[in-house]
């Protein structure tokens, strides 16, 4: 499979890290450990990797129900930088 990498765990210079920015009772946690702990097997067999590397599914499923809880409507006005600046990806 080839998927656009993430790095979750990758630090900044200030902050040290993304989790010093974000309050320990968040949501974005609570969904972060739920679609994490999802089998998501069947995409990556049937994800062909021809062309540009596309967004694992498990972080566009992550976008999608932050935008959800957010309120975000419609789905196309939740950017990817919005995402970016909620979510670690």
């Amino acid at each position: 499979m080839v998927y656009v990498e993430s790095y979750k765990g990758q630090t900044w210079l200030l902050p040290p890290s993304i989790e010093e920015l974000i309050s320990e009772d968040h949501i974005c946690f609570l969904v972060e450990s739920l679609i994490e702990s999802m089998d998501f097997s069947l995409f990556d067999e049937k994800y062909s990797g021809a062309g540009r590397p596309a967004y694992h599914p498990k972080i566009i499923l992550k976008l999608l129900v932050m935008g959800v809880i957010n309120l975000t409507s419609p789905l196309r006005d939740f950017s990817l930088s919005e995402a970016v600046a909620q979510f670690d990806i």
